[in-house]
């Protein structure tokens, strides 16, 4: 990344005890060197008035050297911190409490932009500190409760939360511009397949369909037939062996 007025902390336990130490809020920035607008808010572009550098005005490099611990991270390095902390793209500017519980956060920040965060992250610190420390207490109470184990032997589990989560995502997609969301846009394949893959389970599971469809001996992959769900909710069933290709648009492969 390009060089900034910013004194930039590696992530790390010595970062986190200066901030307790110090008692101030981390700026948490996840950057990588394939990413445009990270160097834009590092360096700015060249004749563009808003677009400045962020990290470059030394205002707001003085803001942060001075109220806030500032730490760098590499996204393809530490691919763990991203995966907790991005904040829906890079880079991610996140503001976090010493103990690493974020406060708030967004993308790219303009220098015009940044000023005002910057303050009014500092100034909700400072001015609501039983509140913040009850939403970490909770955080802890609810992390621990997500970590024992909730079904009893022999329970049933529900579909009403994949099939509520895919309902979101396909609301969510764009079919002018493709992607999901507004800009910027990043992909998220993760989500999407894991959301196309219970859904087929649950449409199986409650039609009493059979798991796996076996697809055409002829031009065809050995892959499973998903179930397509439409804007409504409802389940299209799994065509019959032979249909044409155009019914068939998902797949995955058949285990084993």
């Amino acid at each position: 990344m390009g060089e900034t007025r910013v004194q930039w902390r590696e992530w790390g336990e010595e970062a986190f005890r200066e901030a307790r130490e110090q008692d101030k809020p981390i700026l948490l920035s996840i950057s990588a060197t394939w990413c445009h607008w990270c160097h834009v808010m590092d360096r700015g572009i060249p004749g563009d008035p808003i677009h400045t550098g962020t990290y470059s005005d030394p205002e707001i490099a003085e803001l942060i050297n001075t109220y806030f611990i500032p730490i760098r991270v590499d996204t393809d390095r530490r691919p763990d911190i991203n995966a907790r902390y991005n904040m829906g793209g890079w880079p991610t500017t996140a503001f976090l409490t010493p103990e690493g519980e974020i406060l708030t956060g967004a993308t790219y920040i303009p220098p015009m932009q940044m000023r005002q965060v910057l303050l009014q992250v500092l100034q909700y610190y400072r001015s609501n500190r039983a509140e913040i420390q009850r939403r970490i207490q909770e955080i802890a109470r609810r992390r621990q409760e997500a970590a024992r184990p909730m079904a009893r032997p022999g329970a049933q589990l529900s579909w009403t939360v994949p099939l509520h989560l895919i309902g979101l995502i396909a609301r969510a997609y764009d079919p002018v511009y493709g992607g999901f969301g507004e800009a910027p846009k990043f992909p998220h394949p993760k989500p999407v397949c894991s959301s196309w893959w219970n859904t087929s389970a649950a449409a199986a599971a409650m039609n009493g369909w059979p798991r796996w469809s076996a697809a055409p001996s002829t031009g065809w992959p050995k892959a499973g037939c998903m179930t397509m769900w439409k804007a409504d909710g409802s389940a299209t069933p799994p065509p019959a062996t032979g249909a044409s290709p155009t019914s068939r648009r998902c797949w995955r492969t058949t285990p084993g």
